[in-house]
């Protein structure tokens, strides 16, 4: 029987960019719009960490390997520290347990509430072309197509106001941190070699984590699974043959 993959795409993403591994890597592939992306307007009130976490974790198939790049390696970190009985394994992309120090924690939350506020006041299309300059998105010129084309004109059709909840809601600085929480379940541990910061996040994590292997790809950044498909999903594949199987 094939694995379940659950996959939690990142911000301003969709579940379509995972379409890449979908193509490349057998098994049953799901995932939902994460909270903040979907094209309905999003509830005034931003909803809480903790809220969406558990939502995620009630919706697991039993038995899933839960899939997260960046924003949604977070959600998948805290759903996998919350609910380990349910997952077979755990991958994640360019993701990171949270900010341990908690002024730094608060300068992001901070940050994160400004960029809400940015977001909120420009055009969409003006927001994405400055985002997609930051250096760590800046790589995803990479992408081949027609992944590229597609993967921007999903972007194109996101709200602002949904964009900014979920900064507000479930940003880097809303995140408890899960450092001292590190699941014990198969990870594998996927980053760009490019991409510094979190290669190196991965490696203290993968020190941390006794049933963890960290892997990386060279000559690609942080969106390495669509910036380099055929690798990662030679990775992701040969990582789920060492997994049992679905019970």
């Amino acid at each position: 029987m094939a694995h379940v993959l659950t996959a939690l795409h990142g911000f301003t993403g969709h579940p379509d960019d995972f379409e890449a591994l979908r193509e490349r890597v057998p098994g049953l592939w799901r995932g939902p719009v994460l909270y903040g992306h979907s094209r309905t307007r999003a509830p005034t009130l931003p909803r809480a960490w903790e809220t969406v976490t558990s939502a995620l974790a009630a919706d697991l198939v039993p038995d899933t390997v839960l899939v997260g790049y960046s924003m949604g390696g977070r959600l998948a970190l805290q759903v996998a520290a919350d609910a380990p009985e349910r997952l077979l394994g755990l991958i994640l992309i360019g993701a990171t347990p949270g900010i341990a120090d908690p002024a730094a924690r608060a300068e992001r939350r901070a940050a994160d509430h400004g960029l809400a506020e940015r977001i909120l006041s420009l055009p969409l299309q003006d927001f994405l072309a400055e985002w997609s300059e930051k250096p760590i998105i800046a790589s995803q010129r990479a992408i081949p197509e027609p992944y590229q084309r597609r993967v921007r004109d999903r972007k194109l059709r996101l709200r602002p106001d949904g964009l900014a909840s979920s900064l507000r809601g479930v940003g880097t600085g809303s995140m408890p941190p899960l450092w001292e929480r590190l699941p014990s379940v198969p990870t594998l541990l996927l980053t760009g070699a490019g991409d510094t910061k979190f290669t190196r996040i991965a490696a203290e994590m993968a020190a941390r984590m006794p049933r963890a292997e960290h892997t990386l790809i060279e000559g690609v950044g942080h969106c390495a699974h669509l910036e380099a498909p055929d690798a990662a999903a030679a990775e992701i594949t040969a990582f789920l043959q060492r997994l049992p199987g679905p019970g």
